[in-house]
């Protein structure tokens, strides 16, 4: 059934283990296979094979959430989304990051701190967690008391 996916789509059955938990104390299954999108249309084809052939599909970043949030089942397969990991664009006229979401948040914390700018989420992964796993799990850390969450700085997502 995988091989019905682009031939440029990274897919393994290799290390899989690795894949059953994050940082909860959840332990999931292991996933049928993992798949590492490059891209925006390589993510598409996955979704596309994904709804022919009725797979689920768990989005996972880095993994360092710690509330279960992509831990496979066994009849899953992962798309782990940390290759799609560019900063296309900042724009500091309109304190605006533009970002794939494979990017690590501490990337993005050094980057608008070099143009004057902030960016308050900060998980206590933040060195190793990925934007879009943050936008998945809203994801704040101790600064969201005082600045909110990750949901507070989104203005835009594409699909």
């Amino acid at each position: 059934m995988l091989n019905q996916l682009d031939a440029s789509i990274e897919v393994s059955t290799d290390h899989m283990e690795a894949f059953k938990c994050d940082h909860s104390s959840v332990s999931g299954l292991l996933p049928l296979a993992v798949i590492w999108p490059k891209s925006h249309a390589e993510c598409q084809a996955v979704m596309a094979w994904a709804n022919k052939t009725n797979t689920t599909l768990v989005i996972r970043g880095a993994g360092t959430g710690t509330t279960g949030g992509a831990i496979a089942t066994s009849d899953a397969v992962i798309v782990c989304l940390d290759k799609m990991n560019k900063i296309i664009e900042l724009d500091t006229n309109n304190a605006t990051i533009t970002v794939e979401p494979g990017v690590v948040v501490e990337d993005i914390h050094q980057l608008v701190e070099e143009k004057g700018l902030f960016y308050p989420p900060d998980p206590a992964s933040f060195k190793t967690c990925t934007i879009g796993g943050n936008v998945a799990e809203n994801a704040g850390g101790p600064r969201a008391l005082k600045y909110g969450v990750t949901r507070d700085y989104v203005i835009g997502l594409s699909g």
